[in-house]
């Protein structure tokens, strides 16, 4: 979905470019309308905007001078200048920078339609990755990864010193943020990876996730994006200014951009991924829990692909233990067992329990005698209780009675086998449970979203806004929406819509641009449009026909 503005001082002007494009079916356009700069600017501080089409002469600020404040906020948005045949001096400013176009007034909608057709086909090509991933090669080769990723990773498990995160090693390891600042600590999931990939292949992976990160959120941002387990990608980030003014921008920039790196990593790395993030920022002390936390996170929304989590999500995961989860076991089971964990994290049903089997069999290729059958058991117990009191579900009486059958199974148990059943049938209820809660997380926003619609039908019903309203990133609601009730958000709108405009011309003798207004419309023309397209006949047939 891309999202369009069009800014402009001249009322009738503007309504009309917004009908203009409320009528293009084969581009996929969430519309904003702003009449003057300074309006588009207070749109553009806590909404991203992909593609802006105005007016390059207006009064108090020009296009021109609106173009470099979008620069300093969104510094991939594609501008597009309506000039006319007088204004050349703005023109050949406007066309020095390289996502700016312009279009003559006079040129008729044909063209300026069109212009923004190529507007989104260039948005879209901007999305390559093969340059970006040669200038991370580069990099990587200049850089000692090793020592970096030994920081991140004890920077993550909580094992630094304040003297390890000192100023000067910071800089000796080439790190650029600021350790007397906080930073935001955002996670990135890779889903839908191809099975059997080579360590090699899964860096590589992993470095062209990072090499869109960095081509995306950079602008913005100091920022560092280590691996973590070949599982995630953490992304600690600081604005490049200290000012609580750069901090808002950062977020909101944040927010805005995460939509446009998944679609990046569809379209170059055919995978998808999610975001686990913390909206504000958190001490450097507080980074280990953060990150357990955006881990906790994920867990809630295991089931779900492509879709951006916040702490607004789910507020009561602040009842969970949040420390960070370790638990010392030999090797090299410690590692079998930390991939079972993985699995579970991540919701790979057929991989936990293939992984069971894998452990299974090193116990037996091991030949451990008795106690140390019994570490393993223990080991084991723990990832499951883990598992169910971070999923909040340990006071339930059915839990409980599993755990006391683990428990047991674990102590009595001569032998592995009988154990890993007893664990088989508590791993299938967690995963009955992970399912009927994703479930039930859909309905909520499902069913809210509808009620908002029909009782705000004259409000702002753009997606941005209400996949706010249930803290979900635009494009996974959209999926969601079109997956859970068979047609798309804006079907639903237009059902909705029509349905309340036929109860309104059939029940009073209000007047049509009365009518348009109730329902949000701009314009009664743009209305009447609307309606005839729907329902074949004009809002004054309609009313005559008395149906």
């Amino acid at each position: 979905m891309i999202q369009l503005m069009i800014v402009d001082d001249e009322k009738h002007i503007l309504d009309g470019l917004i009908d203009l494009f409320a009528q293009q079916d084969d581009l996929e356009l969430e519309l904003h309308k702003a009449s003057s700069a300074f309006e588009a600017l207070a749109l553009l501080a806590h909404k991203k905007i992909d593609l802006v089409l105005t007016d390059i002469h207006m009064p108090k600020m020009s296009g021109l001078e609106l173009m470099e404040q979008i620069r300093g906020k969104w510094p991939h948005c594609k501008i597009i200048f309506l000039t006319g045949y007088d204004e050349f001096d703005y023109v050949y400013k406007a066309i020095q920078d390289r996502n700016a176009n312009y279009i003559l007034k006079l040129d008729g909608d044909s063209r300026i339609i069109q212009a923004v057709k190529d507007g989104i086909r260039e948005l879209e090509e901007s999305l390559t990755i093969e340059t970006l991933l040669a200038d991370a090669q580069e990099v990587r080769k200049r850089q000692s990864d090793y020592m970096r990723s030994l920081f991140f990773t004890d920077l993550l498990e909580g094992l630094l010193t304040e003297a390890d995160r000192s100023e000067h090693e910071l800089q000796q390891l080439h790190i650029p943020l600021r350790r007397g600042e906080p930073v935001l600590v955002g996670i990135v999931r890779l889903e839908d990876a191809p099975a059997g990939l080579l360590r090699r292949e899964m860096d590589d992976l992993f470095l062209g996730l990072q090499a869109i990160c960095r081509r995306y959120l950079s602008p913005m941002a100091n920022m560092l994006d280590p691996s973590y387990n070949r599982t995630y990608l953490v992304l600690l980030m600081q604005p490049h200014g200290p000012e609580k003014s750069a901090w808002d921008s950062l977020i909101t920039f944040i927010r805005g951009t995460m939509g446009t790196i998944q679609q990046a990593c569809s379209k170059n790395l055919d995978v998808s991924i999610s975001f686990s993030w913390k909206t504000a920022p958190v001490q450097w002390d507080s980074i280990p829990q953060t990150f357990s936390y955006l881990k906790l996170l994920f867990l809630h929304y295991s089931q779900e692909r492509q879709i951006i989590v916040t702490e607004h999500n789910m507020a009561e995961i602040e009842k969970l233990r949040m420390g960070p989860i370790r638990a010392e076991h030999q090797q090299p089971l410690k590692r079998e067992i930390g991939r079972l964990s993985h699995y579970f994290d991540t919701a790979q049903k057929t991989a936990y329990f293939q992984q069971l089997e894998a452990i299974e069999e090193l116990v037996k290729e091991l030949a451990l005698h008795h106690t140390e059958q019994l570490e393993v058991c223990y080991a084991l117990s723990l990832h499951g209780i883990m598992a169910v009191n971070r999923l909040g579900i340990g006071e339930e009486p059915y839990y409980r009675d599993r755990i006391k059958a683990l428990r047991a199974a674990a102590v009595e148990s001569d032998v592995f086998v009988p154990f890993l059943q007893v664990l088989r049938q508590l791993a299938e209820s967690l995963f009955d449970f992970q399912e009927s809660q994703g479930i039930r997380i859909q309905d909520d926003a499902i069913i809210k979203i509808k009620r908002y619609i029909k009782t705000n039908l004259k409000e702002d019903l753009s997606l941005t806004r209400l996949a706010e309203l249930v803290h979900l990133n635009p494009d996974y609601l959209s999926r969601l929406f079109k997956q859970r009730e068979g047609e798309t958000v804006s079907d639903y709108i237009t059902a909705q819509k029509i349905l309340e405009a036929k109860t309104m011309l059939r029940e009073n003798a209000d007047l049509i641009q009365d009518v348009a207004r109730r329902l949000g419309f701009s314009t009664a023309g743009y209305f009447t449009r609307f309606f005839k397209k729907e329902t074949g006949l004009t809002p004054e047939e309609y009313r005559s026909s008395g149906k």
